[in-house]
Parts: structure tokens; sequence; C-alpha cells
């Protein structure tokens, strides 16, 4: 078997380290987050240590998902831009569907065990910071940016060696091997149907009752001229306004910036 590795990583205390980085982070963020919500400051950049902390404001949709999705019928933009979840589905139009070429996805689950769980749940500061709500926050910020060094590190880490273990080791659905510290298992990602691949079998009332559409397809339509905003407000309602706060590197916020801008930037070129 070719787990040496991945056990390694488990037994060695490395993801056990990961895990417990990860929970400073969550604890110094929201640390942080409370003192700049205090100061009533939207954004702020910590140049010293290359982090920025902002708040942004996330509305949340519900969607008339049924007649949305006979208008993107009417259009003719339906059939190869919506789907439609498994689990959703009855066991009885799954096996209907089981001969559907639908491209499968795996991935490595490892579960702790109650001991490495409470092992995990005793995450710790440097004694040299014995209160780490003495600190200021600019301090705090520098702890977050040394730990998340830490977290990126161990996590890539870890990526890696679940990735090289999936495809070394001639796994079963399911399969469960029991290490110490907890257990390995595959487990196969919930499957998405393409609604032009099983609306012959399922039918079109089922489909449309049931098929889905990334809302960025949405501003992409809109872009290119098939729905109008008119059109969106008829089909979607907001139901909640959330605050969310953002803490990350200025190098990641960079980099989503470059990514938003490419895609502006596409969705702008077809409506042209």
């Amino acid at each position: 078997m070719r787990l040496e590795g991945i056990i390694k990583y488990i037994q060695d205390g490395s993801y056990l380290k990961l895990k417990q980085e990860k929970e400073k982070l969550c604890l110094l963020k929201t640390m942080i987050r409370n003192e700049q919500d205090a100061l009533d400051i939207k954004r702020l950049v910590w140049k010293k240590y290359g982090v920025v902390g902002e708040f942004e404001i996330c509305k949340q949709y519900s969607y008339n998902h049924l007649d949305l999705n006979v208008l993107l019928l009417d259009l003719g933009i339906f059939h190869q831009n919506t789907y439609i979840k498994g689990e959703e589905l009855s066991e009885e139009e799954k096996e209907q569907l089981k001969y559907q070429n639908i491209p499968k996805k795996y991935f490595l689950k490892y579960t702790a065990n109650k001991d490495m769980r409470e092992q995990i749940s005793q995450s710790h500061f440097d004694s040299s910071y014995p209160s780490i709500d003495d600190i200021g926050l600019t301090r705090k910020v520098g702890l977050w940016r040394e730990t998340y060094n830490k977290y990126e590190k161990l996590n890539s880490s870890w990526e890696k060696e679940k990735v090289r273990t999936l495809t070394s080791y001639d796994w079963m659905l399911e399969e469960k091997i029991t290490i110490r510290g907890g257990m390995l298992s595959v487990v196969e990602s919930p499957i998405r149907y393409r609604t032009d691949m099983v609306i012959d079998i399922l039918g079109l009332e089922a489909t449309l009752k049931m098929a889905r559409i990334d809302p960025n397809k949405l501003v992409e339509f809109t872009a290119r001229g098939f729905l109008t905003k008119k059109d969106l407000k008829n089909f979607r309602k907001i139901i909640a306004v959330n605050r969310r706060y953002l803490l990350m590197t200025i190098q990641k916020e960079m980099k989503k910036k470059e990514y938003w801008i490419t895609k502006m930037t596409q969705i702008s070129n077809l409506g042209k």
C-alpha cells in the first residue's frame, strides 16, 4: 500500500499542527474583526505585514427557479446551462440515469478520532504571548500573518499528500482504512447532471422543476442581452443582506481583483 506518506504526515504531528494553526487563524480573525468594527473603519491595510482587512455587503437571493427555467427554455439557453443535483433525485431516477456518461470525481477523506479532535481543540499560542487579549491590533495582525504562513505551508503539503495517496493506491469506493489517529476513506463528490443529458429520461416537466442555474451565468446572459435587469427582478428577491469580513494578504487581494477584472472584461465583450 502506498499510504506511508499520508500516515507519516498524520502521525508525526503535521496534521495536528495544521488544524491547530487553522484554529488560531479563526480566533485571531474574530478578534481583529471585532477591533476593526469598533473603530468603524470599512477597510484597513497593514503594509508592514502585507495584510488587508475589509468589510463587504453580500446579498442573498431566493429564486423562482421554475419560472426562470421556463424563460431560459423559451430563449433556447436552458439545456446546456443548467444542472440537476444528484442528491435531489429519487433512487428510481438515479437508476434510470446510471448509464449516462457522467464524469465522476473522488476525494480522499480523513476523519479524526475523538483523541485527535481533543488535541486539535487544545490550540495554544506561543508562551511569549501569555494573553492574546493584551496585545494591540497591529501585533494581532502580525501574529495572524505568521500563523497564516505556517498554515499555508502545512496545508499545501497536506493537499499534495492526499492527491498522491488517492492516485497511488487502488481504492474501493467507501473503503475505510483505520490508522492511529483516525480513518481514511474515499468519497465520491456529489454528482451534477447537465440537463441536456437527462431531459429525455426525466421528462421536461420534472427537469424544469429540478434544474438550477449558476448565478454567474445570469450575469453573463444579461451582458449578452438574453436577459434584462427587470427580468432578474421578476425571478429573484433579496432575502438577506449580510455583512462579511475579509482578512487576507495583499497579494491574494491583488489576485482576486485581477481575476474579476478579467472576468468583467470578458462579460463586457459578450455584449458587443
